[in-house]
């Protein structure tokens, strides 16, 4: 895609705006800031929908589920499809992958709240690593890669 002169010349005003002021965000800051972007777009509610009807249609007969999360993040996608299982009754063994901290420590948090809310139906273990490093012997019904894959190179 090449930027005409006209956009470029409308970006470079933009940019010397003296009344803007570009900040950098720190990690907490961005996902704080990337969960509330989210949570205003029905994004969530239509992913959720389709990977509820893949599960109906592929594994629906199923009492307990392994789950693997790649890239799991701060669990905007997660906290709400675990949640839904766990409503239904569901067994869940949670596996999340997260590179960045501030996402475990957040996904650790929500996931200590599901093992209280359902503690016989819930475990969970988060490894803070990237998924080139992860490695397990264990199989999974269900790997969630949800905003990850462009990660990937």
């Amino acid at each position: 895609m090449m930027i005409k002169s006209s956009q470029k010349s409308a970006i470079a005003n933009f940019l010397s705006d003296q009344k803007l002021k570009l900040v950098k965000l720190n990690e907490q800051e961005y996902m704080e800031g990337l969960i509330a972007d989210r949570s205003n777009h029905n994004e969530q509610e239509i992913m959720l929908e389709a990977t509820f009807q893949a599960v109906e249609k592929y594994k629906s007969s199923q009492e307990s589920y392994t789950i693997l999360s790649i890239g799991c993040g701060s669990g905007v996608f997660d906290k709400p499809f675990l949640t839904k299982l766990l409503e239904l009754n569901k067994y869940i063994h949670f596996v999340g992958v997260e590179p960045k901290e501030v996402g475990c420590l957040k996904t650790e948090e929500w996931c200590q709240e599901l093992s209280t809310f359902k503690p016989n139906k819930f475990r969970f273990k988060i490894h803070p690593i990237k998924l080139e490093k992860f490695e397990s012997s264990q199989s999974f019904d269900i790997i969630l890669s949800i905003h990850s894959f462009y990660y990937f190179s």
